[in-house]
């Protein structure tokens, strides 16, 4: 069963990604908003407008997508039904039925009737018999501009990673920072593996420097993979705390180096400013005089400030922006007309001229299936 679209704002996101860990959260839309420091209303707009519906819709869709997983891994109805938070099995079948259009005892029975042991359709080598050849590429990415900070881990071989126009090189067992509202890139080695282990909304921590890198020690291997597992599948044990290990590392940076000084300049305000709007209202077309002229800042120093926090012009900062947002609205449920108009373009055209020039294929192919055979493999939700 597919689960409803995820909204893309980052405090929408956190919102939602509190939804799905509690999916029996019973608190109205006031204490939801608390959680992301937005009002009610504006709470309700963002989920409206970018998954389409409304926020108890979107929790109570959440919820069946949750119950029915519950019930592909063993639960009964009556069981998952109260999992999730229903107050009463007539209420869950009800929802159920209306977002499925069959009754939950029918679709728990028709998981019992596939649950039947099957012939692997793959078989692992035994110890000793031919092994295949490692990759003799690398794999890269294509550059995103993340509306949250994200840590990577290099957890077999290595990669260079592109920060704003600054390469560095990933060891294998160290893990990085990629900061919000920085173009990055990754291109990994042949055969490497990198995993993302968490992230922070893009207000905090901005005193950690972009590309801080740790060791990770050997020993916690297996930690860290089970938190990949848990953060980003709903595998994830109770009480799990998802910035965990963001949180972990900005805390050893802070104690093993200097941390750049915190953006409380006006000009480093007024970028913030510039960098969090944008990310919320991508089709906004202001220019930076514009913005210089709204936020009583002189251009050029803006547009210094601005080019030495994201090492690229505004404009070309917006770009990429747009491209990062059009490739997770096409790799959803969204049309190219959507997507267009949500990322201020007046007519398709224009976001296909820019998208090809800048993947290669025109976006109606990235949309169809464009991108599983492009060489962005790294994709995380």
């Amino acid at each position: 069963m597919s689960s409803p679209k995820l909204p893309f704002s980052p405090e929408a996101r956190l919102v939602a990604n509190h939804l799905i860990e509690h999916p029996q959260h019973e608190g109205d839309v006031h204490s939801l908003a608390s959680l992301a420091h937005l009002s009610a209303r504006a709470l309700q707009q963002q989920f409206t407008d970018e998954t389409g519906l409304a926020l108890g819709q979107w929790h109570t869709a959440t919820r069946v997508s949750v119950a029915a997983q519950l019930m592909h891994e063993g639960l009964l109805v009556k069981d998952a039904a109260t999992r999730v938070g229903f107050a009463t099995l007539a209420g869950f079948t009800k929802a159920f039925t209306a977002r499925t259009g069959m009754l939950p005892s029918t679709y728990r029975s028709r998981i019992d009737a596939v649950a039947q042991p099957r012939t692997p359709s793959v078989t692992l080598p035994a110890p000793g018999e031919h092994q295949p050849p490692a990759p003799t590429e690398g794999l890269s990415t294509w550059s995103r501009i993340n509306p949250f900070h994200v840590i990577v881990w290099a957890y077999r071989g290595g990669a260079r990673v592109t920060i704003g126009g600054r390469e560095q090189r990933l060891c294998e067992g160290w893990a990085t920072w990629l900061p919000a509202g920085i173009a990055n890139t990754l291109e990994l080695e042949p055969g490497a593996v990198v995993l993302p282990l968490g992230s922070l909304p893009a207000g905090q921590c901005s005193d950690i420097e972009p590309g801080a890198t740790l060791r990770v020690a050997p020993l916690s291997e297996s930690a860290l993979l089970r938190t990949v597992v848990a953060n980003y599948t709903r595998l994830a044990p109770q009480h799990h705390r998802h910035s965990l290990i963001a949180r972990l590392f900005s805390d050893e940076v802070r104690k093993t180096r200097r941390s750049r000084p915190s953006h409380n300049s006006p000009t480093q305000r007024a970028v913030d400013r510039i960098i969090a709007h944008t990310h919320h209202s991508p089709g906004d077309d202001r220019t930076l005089a514009a913005w210089s002229d709204e936020l009583g800042v002189e251009a050029g120093v803006l547009g210094t400030a601005f080019a030495l926090r994201t090492g690229q012009h505004f404009s070309d900062w917006r770009v990429g922006l747009r491209m990062t947002l059009a490739r997770e609205h096409l790799e959803g449920s969204w049309s190219v007309e959507e997507t267009a108009r949500k990322l201020g373009y007046a007519h398709p055209s224009g976001l296909s001229k820019v998208f090809r020039k800048e993947h290669g294929m025109p976006p109606g192919t990235y949309r169809r299936s464009g991108w599983h055979h492009s060489r962005e493999t790294w994709i995380t939700r």
